[in-house]
């Protein structure tokens, strides 16, 4: 499993808007499953009204971003999340969620993508050996951000594995075609 972070770029106002609301650098997160769907990427998006599977790394072009190679210790936990991750495909954007992300306030059925990516990491149940889902159960409730996924990563041991442009990602992967 594959998620990636894409920062904010400071320049764009809505970029700028997301990150002061929830008060993190990244403006967006998304997952994909290299074993299953090789470069699809799946994401909770506003312009698309909700989960869908739509995006490759192509396409996000000279976005700055952050990916991080999940290690899975079961192929059958891989298989729950890639079945959580397209289980919500059609689910509206939590725009309530986002807009009133400080006062903890989400919409039922409805996923903004820093907590669809979080609880689709949750389905692993444990990385590197380490249970996530208490950490995972502890964010119930409240206002996932960016941050909050790299804290669970890097509490996991789970390194950067790219940071940079994500033209140049795709050309040292070999997504670029």
């Amino acid at each position: 499993m594959r998620l990636i972070l894409i920062e904010a770029n400071p320049e764009l106002l809505l970029d700028r808007t997301v990150s002061i609301l929830t008060n993190t650098h990244y403006r967006h997160a998304c997952m994909c499953f290299p074993t299953i769907t090789q470069a699809l990427l799946f994401e909770s998006s506003l312009k698309k009204g909700g989960v869908v599977p739509y995006r490759h790394f192509k396409d996000l072009k000279d976005s700055q971003i952050v990916v991080y190679d999940v290690p899975i210790d079961s192929e059958v936990t891989l298989l729950d999340a890639f079945h959580f991750a397209i289980s919500k495909i059609g689910h509206k954007y939590d725009l309530t969620g986002f807009l009133l992300w400080c006062f903890n306030r989400s919409t039922p059925g409805k996923l903004y993508c820093f907590e669809y990516v979080l609880k689709a990491l949750g389905q692993l149940g444990t990385i590197n050996g380490l249970s996530i889902v208490p950490m995972v159960n502890l964010m119930r409730g409240t206002s996932i951000s960016g941050a909050d996924i790299e804290t669970i990563l890097r509490q996991c041991n789970v390194a950067v594995s790219f940071r940079g442009k994500a033209k140049v990602y795709t050309e040292l992967v070999g997504l670029s075609s």
